[in-house]
Parts: structure tokens; C-alpha cells; sequence
């Protein structure tokens, strides 16, 4: 399978990775049902970086009076949030503060998106090659991130959490049980995959942050609006060598899709 385009040059900081234990934390967002995209996305850092990530994230939380941050409901102040009564100001420069700790802590970023408007409209062989739209997002992220950790030199194995999702953790790991078996590589990149309830883990919030961002930009993208804020925030390069985040990510677009059911209907 080719390989989609990455929306985003990296940043220019060399991650340090010769580390003492490397973590990385994924999240996902969108539904193929009624969205244009879908997206898996996530962060890698060190255990001590990892540390200093979560005391900054439980104060800030706790600075703000915030359960956690979601952003699906907080974007729009509702659920847990709806008795703030902020204003959209208000409401930037607290989330500008969390993409803050993210931007100080974090090594890189990596994502998988997908256009799920597209996906809907292909043909009913061509889905039935692809497979579930999320499914594609996971395994593409997890070959491009085991890929990434080859290309950097890393040799020990890394443990990774997702975000608990009751229609897809099952699936995801019975389709990574398939992939081990298949890619000896990976087995031996990845000691663990497990999930976990982004209410209580701090960096799947941060995981969060990143999918939705990831989604409603290139939503945005595809209707020619300009780059959203918080995005921006994410992405941007830093005078500061301490800050900025290489984002490693893949747009499955309509071509892109296109080229993969070919190459699919090869094989059979």
C-alpha cells in the first residue's frame, strides 16, 4: 500500500531518544456514520517527561475547577462544563494554556486521518476491501508508528494506551493480535496495547486535543477557511528549542483511498 501524504513538515527539534522509557498515548475522533473525517491520534514522550506532563495537567485542571478536559463537550460548554459560563476568550486561553504543557513535554506527534465523506460514497467493493474505516486508522497508525520508531534507532519496546471505545477496543486489538503474527517487527516494537478511560489519564486528553484538532483543520481545509487557532497553536514552529512537535500523520483523501483499493484488488 502506498503511502498517504503527511499533512504537516516536521518541526524542527531531534527528538532525544535515547531515553529511559518511551510511552506513547492514542485517542480517536469523529464517527464514519456523520462525519466528513475520522482521525487517530496521539503522543510520544519519555516516562520523566510523561510525569512532569500529568503534575502540569492536574493543576491546571484543578486551577480552572475542570473534571477533565473532553473536547467534544468543552469546545461547546456543555455536560461538565456547562455551568462555567465562559466566554469563548475565557475558554481559548485556558485550552492555549493545556496545548502549553503539550508543546513542553511531548517528543512527537502521530496521526491517521480519513476521509470518511469520501469513504461513504465509494463503491460497495471497494469498502468491503478496505474494511471499517476506524480499523484502517488503527492499523495505519500503528505501521506508521512502528515504522517511525525503526527509522529513529529505537530498539526497546514500547507500551501503548489507547482511549477505552466499547464498539472498537476489542476489534482494535484482535486486528493488532493479527498484525504481530504477520509483522514480526512489530511484536517486538510494541511490548504492550491496552485502553484506558481518558477521564483519569492525562495524556489521552492531550490525545484528544490533538484528534479533534486534526479533524475539524481538515474539515476546514476542504471548505478553504484558514487554519484554526488552536491548531495552529499545536503545529506552529518555536524560537524556543525546548518547544515544538514534529507530527507524523497520513491523509487517506479520495486519490489516496483510490490508489489503496487498487493495490487491495491485486492481491485477490
Amino acid at each position: 500500500m502506498s503511502c498517504a501524504k503527511s499533512q504537516y513538515a516536521p518541526i524542527h527539534r531531534v527528538p532525544p531518544w535515547n531515553l529511559t522509557m518511551l510511552l506513547a498515548y492514542f485517542d480517536d475522533s469523529g464517527k464514519f456514520a456523520d462525519s466528513d473525517f475520522i482521525c487517530m491520534a496521539g503522543y510520544l514522550s519519555d516516562d520523566k517527561n510523561w510525569e512532569q506532563f500529568c503534575l502540569a495537567w492536574r493543576d491546571l485542571l484543578f486551577k480552572n475547577n475542570l473534571p477533565f478536559i473532553h473536547m467534544k463537550d468543552f469546545v461547546h460548554l456543555r455536560g461538565p462544563y456547562e455551568e462555567l459560563g465562559w466566554t469563548h476568550e475565557r475558554k481559548q486561553k485556558v485550552l492555549d494554556e493545556f496545548i502549553t504543557i503539550i508543546r513542553t513535554y511531548i517528543l512527537a506527534g502521530f496521526g491517521v486521518a480519513v476521509d470518511a465523506k469520501y469513504y461513504r460514497s465509494m463503491a460497495l467493493e471497494a469498502r468491503k476491501l478496505l474494511g471499517d474505516p476506524h480499523l484502517f486508522c488503527f492499523q495505519r497508525l500503528m505501521s506508521r508508528f512502528t515504522r517511525k520508531l525503526k527509522e529513529s534507532g529505537w530498539n526497546e519496546p514500547i507500551p501503548v494506551i489507547f482511549d477505552d471505545c466499547e464498539e472498537y477496543s476489542v476489534r482494535c486489538y484482535r486486528l493488532w493480535s493479527a498484525m504481530r503474527a504477520n509483522y514480526p517487527d512489530m511484536k517486538s516494537q510494541i511490548s504492550a496495547i491496552t485502553f484506558a478511560d481518558d477521564k483519569i489519564f492525562y495524556p489521552l486528553q492531550g490525545a484528544d486535543i490533538l484528534a479533534w484538532e486534526t479533524t475539524k483543520h481538515l474539515r476546514q481545509m476542504a471548505e478553504q477557511r484558514k487554519l484554526r487557532p488552536t491548531m495552529d497553536s499545536l503545529m506552529r514552529t518555536s524560537n524556543n528549542p525546548a518547544l515544538g512537535i514534529e507530527y507524523i500523520s497520513e491523509l487517506w483523501d479520495g486519490p489516496e483511498l483510490e490508489k489503496a483499493y487498487l493495490e487491495h484488488a491485486k492481491v485477490q
